[in-house]
């Protein structure tokens, strides 16, 4: 996962505890789409796909 959006997560926990903590419970899986961040439904269990070469510094 990008470093970006570890620190987003953990931001996300200190100042609105309820988005950090659905971003922190969704599974992770590697996106290899043009877009940034996606959410999906794999099984069932949502998925949040992040693509690196989405994500600028």
């Amino acid at each position: 996962m990008p470093r970006i959006l570890e620190n987003a997560i953990v931001r996300l926990l200190k100042e609105r505890p309820f988005y950090g903590w659905l971003l922190a419970g969704l599974r992770k899986s590697a996106g290899s789409s043009g877009f940034p961040l996606g959410v999906t439904f794999r099984e069932g269990i949502p998925t949040l796909l992040p693509s690196a070469k989405g994500f600028r510094p």
